[in-house]
């Protein structure tokens, strides 16, 4: 399997793909591909990582993605100065996952389970687990109940 892990122009403050501009001291330099520009790639499936913030469906939008080939949300989270405790952060969490199905994504994964290094992040096991508690298929079946599954098997066959 061969994919390009990558995130939305909108995510550094592109409203579009805008070409290399030079940048305003205190804005973000980076310049990411443009994630819809992998669906005629040789990458099996597109990995798009996209965070809980005020500009989640502009980045899902910002991707010009189509399902072309399987969707996967390789990353998603939630930094603590935009949510004050972790099961506002879970519930934002669960929200971007329930977003992406509408964009065809057929799953998901979290940063972080329990890093020590990025303390700018709410991690799953933070607060006595609160975040797991919020998402763990166990007590949120949403890819059991959900459309997600129907999308995947038309990969799968």
């Amino acid at each position: 399997m061969v994919s390009a892990s990558l995130f939305s122009p909108n995510a550094v403050g592109h409203d579009d793909f805008d070409g290399v501009k030079t940048r305003p001291p205190d804005a973000d330099d980076r310049y990411p591909l443009r994630p819809g520009s992998l669906i005629s790639s040789l990458a099996d499936y597109i990995d798009l990582h996209v965070y809980s913030s005020d500009h989640t469906r502009a980045e899902f939008d910002g991707a010009e993605l189509t399902q072309v080939k399987p969707l996967l949300l390789g990353e998603t989270g939630a930094f603590k100065n935009n949510y004050p405790n972790a099961s506002s952060a879970g519930r934002a969490v669960q929200n971007v996952m329930i977003e992406n199905v509408n964009y065809g994504f057929t799953g998901w994964g979290i940063w972080t389970w329990d890093t020590i290094e990025q303390l700018s992040l709410w991690t799953l096991v933070d607060n006595n687990n609160t975040m797991n508690n919020i998402l763990a298929p166990s007590v949120w079946p949403f890819v059991g109940s959900n459309r997600t599954s129907t999308v995947m098997s038309k990969y799968e066959s």
